[in-house]
């Protein structure tokens, strides 16, 4: 994909000269179902040592994506 911008002191477009446009990246969509009952699993699991007393929807869901990631990529279990 090309594009074209003018050149000029002035302002106005006197020369064109292209520019590359990167393609874009190709994106998955991917949908996972969370039902009531896993979002309370995950929560009960999340403050089961005690450390924290509450966490939100988007937090637990978030935090076990980010543990799958991680485990995904074969992180350090200290970095996890």
């Amino acid at each position: 994909l090309t594009a074209f911008r003018g050149r000029g002191g002035s302002g106005a477009p006197t020369e064109s000269e292209p520019i590359k446009i990167p393609p874009r990246p190709k994106l998955l969509l991917k949908l996972f179902p969370v039902s009531v009952e896993m979002l309370h699993r995950l929560k009960e699991k999340a403050m089961e040592d005690g450390k924290i007393k509450k966490c939100t929807s988007f937090e637990v869901v978030t935090a076990h994506l980010w543990r799958a990631r991680s485990l995904a990529l074969e992180m350090p279990s200290d970095e996890i």
